[in-house]
């Protein structure tokens, strides 16, 4: 498994155009990017944000790729739960911190077999010192989502 990782994240490290053309996003730009272009995103403490490269690497493995000094990195926005290759990637690049970057996620998966996968990756990485909370301006965006499209059924339904 380390072997298989380590060549993904080998490739990643050559692949370019991995990260926005912004060198800042505040949690909240980070949150909207995300939302509207329905898009896997990580976003450091740095402002720095990955996103998924061409549908095949996750923005996990382009940070791990790319970060050279996990020390100065404490926090992590993240979209949705890590795949488990992702959640291996970032629980082995910050092994020898004493202290875990706190993790914000913004949504786990519906489907009982993606919450399953999900619940072992988020359990792994609370097991391995990470603090998971979850990334509320994010979610905030989903939840309004949720309540136009709901305001917006209603509506339909007294139009008729």
């Amino acid at each position: 498994m380390m072997k298989i990782l380590n060549t993904i994240i080998i490739c990643a490290c050559l692949l370019t155009d991995a990260t926005s053309e912004k060198s800042y996003y505040t949690v909240e730009e980070a949150a909207a990017k995300a939302f509207k272009e329905k898009i896997s995103l990580l976003r450091t403490n740095e402002g720095k944000i990955y996103t998924t490269y061409k549908d095949a690497i996750h923005p996990e493995i382009m940070f791990v790729s790319d970060n050279k000094d996990p020390t100065l990195i404490t926090e992590l926005w993240i979209t949705s739960t890590p795949s488990h290759m992702s959640t291996k990637a970032l629980i082995n690049h910050f092994r020898s911190l004493p202290v875990k970057p706190g993790l914000h996620i913004g949504r786990i998966a519906t489907s009982a077999f993606s919450m399953m996968a999900q619940h072992r990756a988020l359990m792994e990485l609370i097991e391995n010192g990470f603090n998971v909370t979850s990334w509320s301006e994010l979610q905030v965006l989903y939840a309004n989502n949720i309540q136009n499209n709901n305001n917006e059924k209603t509506k339909n339904r007294e139009d008729l």
